[in-house]
Formats: C-alpha cells, structure tokens, sequence
C-alpha cells in the first residue's frame, strides 16, 4: 500500500471503502497487470444467482478496455482448472450477441455450467464505446485489445485458467488472427534465437510445451556466460508470444469468414458502394445507430435483415431481428470496413493494413498442433459460405478461389463433419485427440442463427459440450 501513498494504519478503512464502491485496483491482492473492476448482482433470473465484474485493463498502445464476466454464484467454482470462456463479439456487434436477453443467453448458458465467462468487446463498440477510433482496424483489436484482456484472464486466478475463445463473425476471426500473429512472432524470434546461439529451431508442426523446452534449453546453456542483449530481447519476445498462445485453450468459432468470393452474394457489391460513399460525406464511422433509427421508422426495411438468417429457425423472425438489431449492433469503424471490403475484392484473406501485408490464412500452420480450432460454417450463411471449410479440407473450396498459397493446419487430424436438421446436441459426436481441427457445416442455418432460434439452441448446447470436452484434462 505504501507506493500507493496509504499509510498502513489506514489499509483497512481504504479497502473497505473501495469494496463498498466496488471500485478496487487488482494489484493490491496479487502480481498482476493493473486492472480496475466494478460489480454489481445482475440479479436472480432463471432461477439463478448471478454477479457482473466489469474489468478494465490497459492495452500496449495505452487505451482502457473492460469487458465483463458473468458468474453463477450458486454453480461457479474458484482455483478449479476448468477453462475461462472469452467471448468475442461480431463486427457492429455488441455484448447482446451473447446476452441478448435473461432467457435467451448464451453467456448465461454458460456460466450455468460453472464456467468463469467473459464477454469482450473491442474499442468503440458497448462498454468501450467511448474509446471509439475512426482508423482502428481489425489488427488493432488482434494485437492490442483481446491479447489485453486474454493476457488478465489467464493470469489472474491464483491457478491460471487458459481461455477457450468462442468468437462469432468477426470476433471467431479476431480470435484466430491473434492465435496467428502470435504464432507468427514467436516462430520469427526463435528463428532469430537460433542464428544467434547456432541452435536452430522451428516452431512450426511444435507443441508449446516443445517450444517452452527449447527456450529453457537455450537459458541453461548460456547459464554463466556473458549476457548477449540481442539474445535476451529476442527470448524475451518469444517467451511474451508463447505466454499469450498458453493462455488458450482452445478455439470455437461461428460463422467466421476468412476468404470471400465477391460474387457469391449481391450484399458485396452493396457494402462496396457504403464503402465509397461515406467518405465523400465526411464520415468516420459505419452509421449503424442511423440504420437502426431508419429500420424503427420505416419496419419494412428490417426485412432486408432477414438476408441474416434462416426465418424458418424463429417463431417470430422479425420480432427477433427488432430486438437483435435494437440492442445488440453499433457503428463501427471505417478503417475496420475497408480492410473486410479490402478481403471481399481481393478473394485472397485476410491481410494487416501494414507495408508487409501480411496475410493471416497464409500463416495457419504456425497455430501450435496441441491448441485445437473448431469451425462452424452454415450452409445457408450468406457472410461465411461454405467454401471458408476449404481452409481444412481442400474438397470444399470454391473452384473460383485459389487456395493453392494457403498452407494447411499442422494439426494431425483435420476432419469436417454435417450437422443435419435431424441431429440434436447430444447426438454430435464430439471430436477426439489432442492435435486436431475440425470443421461442422451446419444445415439450415444463416448467419445470426449460430447463437439464436432453433438452430442456435442445437449449436449453443453442442458448443458447450464441447467447452467441456478441451477443459477436461
């Protein structure tokens, strides 16, 4: 307390006053990266006890970012080594997309099975709304926002929970271009190690537990001799990269393109057009809230949302895109739609808006083979086709692409398997092993119906049994 200007007479008093606020800064109670959190009782609801935290914690380029856990006071359980569960919210989306409702949860669903959840969202959308940042791109929340809140997640409990990350949309690509870029620094500060030291190495087709040993191998035959500050920087770098890729668990994603054939669907074109507009009439933004007062003031135009779902999948499918688009979509920002419309005319991935271009799918085999990713694509799925399963079996992709530059996984097992309109959660069978990524195409299902309608309920149950199944050990 004495480096924060308490004197010790006055610990308790502070502290209790801070409890009572529910404002407390983390590091009073362990070694932790500083964070502030405020919580409050979300109240009973489905016959439950639940409580909110809101964490906020700094990036590496110095902006604020909270996101918020939900916990089942009644089932969770603390220093278990069960998974943490990150959720990572769709472009325009906001926290709604897990949580649109008390019965009509996903997060809910979740922490009902005794799992420590967390929702983020990335600077400019819900509670990080105010951080809003006209330029920001996708590689601003793959390099800066979620490693942020994943690198508190994973270290904060007293035995560390790697995260399972569960992305929708463009939050799955978040999550996977971060697992990626990683992955990618790691292996270039190892090859760096190696020219230094005369050690060679790849961490290509490498377990992390294979890459930790190489580093420590590194430490203990330099153990007594002179400190090379090229050596340390560049093992201290692989050892942040390595901490970072330890800190999943697994990966799930849902409805989430990496690859686009710009005339799959006449939305592109459309989107192209948005694009090149908005600027000529000073915008900084996507106007999604100026699109959700038009659709509230003409209901008509809420069926050109339909194009995002199954209506079949709802009872009431418009009543259920109201309350979607009401509360669970932002404006988002410009720089973050031209590098997707830059992805949509360029049919060759994902690149980083920088003078390397790096291009994400082309670095998928650097994802350590022990961390499995799981893929759903819908066949009715307009933003997500089902070509993207080519990224995993090669008799999927569109013959109008070419994905002949797009290494494969380095896991051992890559497997797509259909989830049919008959199948329910219980009857999927779950994939096995330790190395392995498997892809489900999943009839009758658009792109908001991962998560809602009868569709999504089949999904959200299987996705849980599959949280289950990377947390056991």
């Amino acid at each position: 307390m004495a480096k924060f200007g308490i004197a010790a007479g006055l610990r308790d008093t502070f502290l209790a006053e801070a409890r009572k606020h529910y404002l407390v800064y983390d590091q009073f109670y362990a070694g932790q990266m500083p964070a502030i959190y405020a919580s409050h009782p979300r109240g009973e609801s489905r016959g439950q006890n639940y409580i909110e935290r809101m964490y906020t914690v700094p990036t590496r380029d110095g902006v604020p970012i909270t996101f918020t856990r939900i916990v089942n006071v009644d089932r969770v359980v603390t220093n278990d080594d069960r998974p943490s569960v990150v959720l990572v919210t769709c472009l325009a989306g906001e926290r709604a997309t897990f949580d649109l409702s008390d019965s009509d949860s996903p997060a809910l669903d979740l922490a009902d099975r005794a799992n420590w959840v967390y929702i983020f969202e990335p600077r400019g959308s819900g509670r990080n709304r105010g951080e809003f940042d006209p330029n920001a791109f996708l590689d601003t929340f793959v390099s800066n926002d979620l490693p942020a809140v994943l690198g508190f997640v994973h270290n904060r409990p007293k035995i560390k929970k790697p995260a399972v990350l569960v992305g929708h949309s463009r939050g799955g690509d978040v999550a996977k271009f971060m697992i990626v870029r990683a992955a990618f620094k790691l292996n270039q500060a190892v090859d760096a190690i190696g020219k230094v030291t005369g050690q060679g190495f790849t961490t290509r087709g490498k377990t992390r537990t294979e890459i930790a040993q190489y580093l420590d191998e590194i430490d203990r035959d330099r153990a007594g001799q002179e400190r090379s500050p090229e050596l340390d920087s560049r093992l201290e770098e692989a050892r942040i990269n390595l901490e970072l890729l330890r800190g999943v668990k697994a990966l799930i994603t849902l409805g989430s393109p990496m690859i686009f054939d710009k005339n799959y669907h006449e939305i592109f074109p459309l989107l192209l057009m948005l694009n090149h507009l908005l600027p000529f009439v000073g915008a900084d933004r996507v106007p999604v809230e100026w699109a959700k007062w038009l659709a509230a003031t003409i209901p008509g135009l809420i069926k050109i949302v339909r194009m995002l779902i199954n209506p079949r999948n709802f009872d009431d499918p418009d009543g259920f895109l109201k309350a979607f688009v009401g509360r669970g979509t932002t404006d988002f920002s410009m720089g973050e739609g031209f590098q997707f419309l830059k992805a949509v005319y360029g049919g060759r991935g994902f690149k980083r808006m920088g003078k390397d271009q790096f291009n994400y799918p082309e670095h998928l085999d650097l994802i350590p083979p022990d961390l499995p990713v799981i893929d759903f694509v819908g066949e009715d799925d307009i933003l997500c086709a089902p070509y993207n399963l080519g990224f995993i079996n090669r008799a999927f992709a569109s013959p109008r692409l070419d994905f002949s530059h797009f290494p494969q996984y380095a896991h051992s097992r890559r497997n797509v398997a259909r989830i049919r309109l008959s199948d329910d959660a219980d009857s999927i069978p779950l994939p096995s092993g330790s190395s392995y990524v498997q892809g489900y195409l999943v009839e009758g299902i658009g792109h908001l119906d991962y998560l809602f309608g009868r569709r999504g309920q089949v999904i959200r149950r299987f996705v849980e049994r599959l949280v289950e199944r990377v947390g056991t050990p």
